[in-house]
């Protein structure tokens, strides 16, 4: 573990997750007429705020918030040592909110929040890129 000294204590990096999302894959997922991956992955919060990027590609944005979602299952599987398959994920319980002054960050809810809650909690760090062809999202959980 990686210690990090604070005002009154230490901060140790319980867990760190990396994703990288294929741009054309996802929007062809997107895409699919038949598909209910959207609405089964993304909160209506989300969907309006991807939907709403005047001048900029819905999907990119979506991208973005999947490796966000997925860098959280891959950092908090670290956390409690848990592989991430076996923790039956609802991913609309992961939403990616934007901070106007600070930017992307993540809001946990039901039973994935009480899970963090049960585990001590911890402080949620996220950063999110993207360019015509990848996403990706770096997700860093303190305690």
């Amino acid at each position: 573990m990686l210690s990090i000294a604070c005002v009154g204590g230490i901060r140790v990096i319980v867990g760190i997750g990396l994703d990288i999302v294929d741009v054309k894959l996802f929007r062809d997922i997107l895409a699919d007429p038949t598909s209910s991956f959207k609405q089964h992955h993304f909160t209506e919060r989300e969907i309006v705020y991807c939907e709403s990027q005047a001048g900029h590609d819905p999907v990119l944005h979506y991208a973005g918030r999947y490796a966000a979602k997925e860098a959280y299952i891959k950092a908090r599987g670290a956390h409690f040592k848990e592989a991430p398959t076996a923790l039956n994920i609802n991913y609309r319980e992961i939403e990616v909110v934007t901070e106007p002054s600070s930017g992307p960050a993540l809001q946990i809810h039901g039973v994935l929040a009480a899970r963090l809650r049960d585990a001590g909690g911890a402080k949620i760090f996220v950063s999110i890129t993207h360019e015509a062809s990848v996403a990706a999202a770096m997700v860093v959980l303190e305690q």
